[in-house]
């Protein structure tokens, strides 16, 4: 038996330390959960999706492991 499985991890970023640092924990902890996770990241702007890109950068098996990875531009508030 098969069924999907949604985790959703919001928060915002006040450096790119603290960023960097919040999304390898996200991604170590799915990478215990799940052998073939999709990631669907979100993101505001430029700015922010580059945060992101460095820190995955930083975590080179991720692409491998992955089913899928979608970057989607969120509506500014």
């Amino acid at each position: 038996m098969i069924y999907p499985e949604t985790h959703v991890y919001d928060f915002t970023v006040k450096s790119e330390l603290q960023a960097r640092q919040k999304l390898e924990d996200i991604v170590h902890t799915i990478d215990e959960i799940d052998s073939g996770p999709s990631y669907i990241i979100e993101y505001k702007n430029s700015a922010a999706k580059r945060i992101v890109l460095k820190s995955f950068d930083e975590l080179p098996y991720l692409k491998h492991r992955a089913d899928l990875f979608v970057w989607k531009k969120t509506a500014a508030f």
